[in-house]
């Protein structure tokens, strides 16, 4: 709450995401092309991420990072 109480941050509540948009995130994130050929393995990492927006976004930044 420190942020919220301190900064004047909005507290935004995110849904989980579909299967299909999580993987889109995923390769939009990451690079379209790099991931193109891995829809199973982006179906792998959304559900291990519990399809979160922000989890989601993390994981995909450190596989364009790869």
């Amino acid at each position: 709450m420190p942020l919220v109480a301190l900064s004047g941050a909005h507290r935004l509540h995110l849904d989980v995401l579909s299967e299909e948009s999580s993987v889109e995130l995923i390769r939009h994130v990451a690079a379209p092309e790099a991931v193109a050929a891995m829809q199973a393995a982006c179906a792998d990492i959304a559900h291990r991420c519990g399809r979160l927006p922000f989890t989601l976004r993390m994981a995909a930044a450190r596989l364009r990072a790869c």
